[in-house]
């Protein structure tokens, strides 16, 4: 998936790959995508660039959901990245604190067996825990972690997450995600950010 097809609210100063601007989000300014994509129990790369302009609420959106078992990409808080299971259990990612009005390069990555992580401008994730739907806490010794989730429903919608339930405010760009391949190495300490813009790829 790829925003630049896409027409939404259109900033000009992003430009660290991609020199047609990026869509700009906030309560009133998200984009749904249909059919939207199903990750289920394969291996999958998100990447993408984001720019937050105020503090983020909980949950707010990258690429996300709205239907129960989907796949969402969000920001948590300045230092917190998750990957969440709707209504089901959430992986919290530990980053470096973020700024606003900054451009991020974001990764989340599972391979063939099963093995995940996420990189922030090319560092990988420090820690990892999750979350329940009930609220129990795991944390995790390791940073990258073993998640054999199947991701059942679609993920549907750029800048929002759920039912309207918390929107990202800031900037969205070159949002890609790969079903059935793992685009880095979970196991690599860093990876290299693009310089040049996403390329569509089958899956």
């Amino acid at each position: 998936i790829q925003t630049t097809p896409y027409s939404l609210t259109v900033s000009p100063s992003f430009n660290p790959i991609y020199p047609g601007g990026s869509i700009a989000t906030s309560e009133n300014n998200s984009m749904n995508l249909n059919p939207g994509v199903t990750f289920g129990a394969n291996p999958f790369t998100i990447e993408g660039w984001f720019r937050m302009t105020s503090a983020p609420l909980a949950g707010s959106g990258l690429l996300a959901t709205k239907y129960q078992n989907g796949l969402s990409l969000v920001v948590n808080e300045l230092n917190d990245i998750g990957l969440d299971e709707l209504l089901a259990y959430q992986y919290h990612f530990s980053v470096p604190t973020m700024s606003l009005n900054t451009w991020y390069h974001v990764v989340v990555v599972r391979d063939n067996n099963n093995k995940m992580t996420l990189f922030l401008n090319g560092i990988k994730t420090s820690s990892i825990y999750g979350v329940s739907g009930a609220g129990v806490r795991t944390n995790f010794s390791e940073n990258v972690i073993s998640n054999t989730t199947n991701y059942s429903a679609k993920s549907n919608q750029i800048g929002v997450f759920g039912d309207g339930l918390s929107y990202f405010k800031g900037n969205i760009a070159d949002i890609n995600a790969i079903v059935g391949s793992a685009k880095y190495d979970p196991n690599a300490a860093s990876i290299t950010v693009p310089i040049v813009p996403l390329s569509s790829v089958s899956g």
